[in-house]
């Protein structure tokens, strides 16, 4: 059935657990010779800055959700380059 498949998709994050994950499934697509796709989500992770946990006003929400934002994609560009050696 492995065979009729074309891609293999795998859940990463910014763990080493998930690295090996990462490592593991770019290894199994290239020995089938599969598509891979990586998919990160980005994360609930609450308050890394203290003033994450409490923002009043637009312009403070804004700022909270752009340092946010720019973390996560930080983080997927780091997922994105560790994928692309592994292949």
């Amino acid at each position: 059935m492995l065979s009729s498949w074309k891609s293999i998709a795998v859940i990463l994050d910014d763990t080493p657990k998930g690295e090996n994950i990462g490592k593991t499934a770019a290894a199994l697509a290239y020995l089938c010779g599969k598509h891979l796709i990586g998919i990160h989500g980005m994360s609930c992770n609450p308050a890394e800055h203290p003033s994450d946990s409490f923002a009043r006003g637009k312009v403070a929400i804004d700022r909270v959700f752009a340092r946010l934002w720019a973390a996560e994609e930080q983080k997927a560009l780091v997922l994105t380059a560790s994928l692309r050696r592994f292949l």
